[in-house]
């Protein structure tokens, strides 16, 4: 059947993040880290697509929604 999405979840950030060795500075969630994140509709831990439905990206202090990047970027989306 594959592999569960919570370690897919995994795979993408802590465990990158320990193979490239910036795992001080990324990868989880916790004080002192930058803040790099996605959120998104649903639950990603039990349907993997729900990655696909982000709301908003946030960049250490910069949180942009969506369709405003889109927009920006002449992306029209297809969902």
């Amino acid at each position: 059947i594959g592999i569960p999405a919570p370690a897919i979840i995994k795979m993408a950030t802590i465990n990158a993040a320990k193979n490239l060795g910036i795992d001080k500075e990324v990868g989880t969630v916790a004080v002192g880290k930058k803040a790099h994140l996605i959120l998104v509709k649903g639950n990603p831990t039990k349907n993997i697509a729900d990655l696909y439905r982000v709301t908003r990206t946030i960049k250490g202090n910069l949180v942009i929604k969506t369709q405003e990047l889109r927009a920006g970027m002449g992306i029209t989306p297809w969902n």
